[in-house]
């Protein structure tokens, strides 16, 4: 999507602007940097070693099961 420039908030900010349901991380500190309370997009954090694919797989249904019922302004971790 080329946002690969973008920080913490203005990554939100993009999101949301593309009406994003949701937005994935790796980022365990997002939930100290941000305020999502303020903004209509739930956060689903994984909680893992390393950002290898093969780490996240087994993560997936967990992750799809989250996105199922996680309310907008809402934040996740997935361990």
């Amino acid at each position: 999507m080329g946002w690969a420039h973008l920080l913490n908030g203005e990554l939100l900010d993009s999101a949301v602007a593309e009406k994003f349901d949701a937005l994935l991380t790796g980022d365990s500190n997002v939930k100290h940097q941000q305020n999502f309370k303020t903004r209509p997009i739930a956060i689903v954090v994984l909680r893992a070693p390393d950002n290898r694919l093969k780490t996240h797989t087994p993560m997936m249904e967990r992750v799809n099961a989250v996105l199922e019922s996680i309310a907008p302004g809402k934040l996740v971790e997935i361990h």
